[in-house]
């Protein structure tokens, strides 16, 4: 094997392994531009929140319902959606998250955001599907920004 083959052969068998240990992955490919796609067992690929550009995180303008676009499910399949919280000021802030919908409290998600906490996990990979909507309002617009992603399953 060539030393390139090798390298590349290498470096695929780690990120398999980074995101799934059990080697489960049907799919890993790196198009022209570097953007990795991966398809996991049972056809879920993961892809970014899509109320993001890039991956890049999603600034909380919002401090009220309805608040910042976080994500939209898909129109079909589900959607397992993971979701991240990071306090950029220097007091502590309160995030509401709006899954699925509006009503209070019904389809909310209120946690605190400490400051200099880092990324604090706020939606662990929960599903959801038929178009629904995820939001996001704080105590105080632009403090709290949004990183996460999305398995979606067809």
């Amino acid at each position: 094997m060539s030393g390139n083959r090798w390298d590349n052969a290498l470096l695929r068998k780690a990120l398999l392994h980074a995101f799934d240990p059990g080697g489960a992955e049907t799919a890993l490919t790196i198009d022209a531009n570097g953007a990795l796609s991966v398809v996991l067992a049972g056809g879920s690929v993961k892809q970014v929140l899509s109320g993001s550009v890039d991956g890049q995180p999603i600034k909380v303008s919002a401090v009220a319902t309805a608040g910042t676009l976080i994500h939209t499910a898909g129109a079909t399949g589900l959607d397992e959606i993971t979701i991240y919280a990071v306090n950029t000021a220097n007091s502590n802030r309160s995030l509401t998250i709006e899954f699925g919908g509006v009503a209070a409290p019904d389809d909310q998600i209120v946690v605190d955001v400490r400051r200099n906490a880092g990324a604090l996990l706020v939606v662990p990979g929960v599903p959801l599907a038929n178009g629904k909507v995820v939001r996001a309002f704080a105590s105080v617009a632009d403090d709290i920004n949004i990183i996460g992603w999305v398995d979606r399953t067809a």
